[in-house]
């Protein structure tokens, strides 16, 4: 599923997935998959992941449904994209660095800005595998920790 390839049924359903079953269904990272246990260990290097992507991405990245949390995450991958082509990164992805910037728990309108804005014809982007609430709940990784992963 990741890599754009969405396989959703059709709206209405009475087995139509919520849109968090959706985005858990997507990640698996090292073989483990998140449906089971949404909870992932913020603060192992094993759940981040960058992707070095030629523009235009085709990603689609929304906010965080958290306010509070900030910060932006994958909702979509363009079909045919390098996004797509690339097939490491998948919907639910929690963006964290633009290059060595830290941008996670950043206002949106402010990441938006950066990746539009951006001259790079390949930026890197990294990735935390995982919920929101798992980065930026109680037990997250702290910026400190962030901020040195990636440096």
């Amino acid at each position: 599923i990741c890599g754009g390839e969405v396989k959703t049924q059709p709206e209405g359903s009475p087995d139509t997935p919520s849109a968090e079953t959706v985005l858990l269904a997507d990640w698996t990272l090292h073989g483990k998959s998140f449906v089971d246990n949404p909870s992932v260990d913020p603060m192992d290097d094993n759940n981040y992941l960058t992707a070095h992507l030629t523009r235009p991405m085709g990603i689609l990245f929304e906010e965080n449904y958290d306010v509070q949390h900030g910060g932006a995450y994958i909702a979509e991958i363009n079909e045919g994209s390098s996004a797509a082509a690339d097939g490491s990164i998948c919907r639910g992805d929690q963006l964290i660095a633009i290059g060595d910037k830290r941008v996670s728990g950043m206002d949106f309108e402010e990441v938006m800005k950066l990746i539009v804005d951006g001259v790079e014809m390949k930026p890197k982007l990294s990735f935390f595998r995982g919920p929101a609430e798992s980065l930026y709940g109680p037990s997250g990784a702290s910026l400190s920790w962030l901020d040195e992963f990636v440096a």
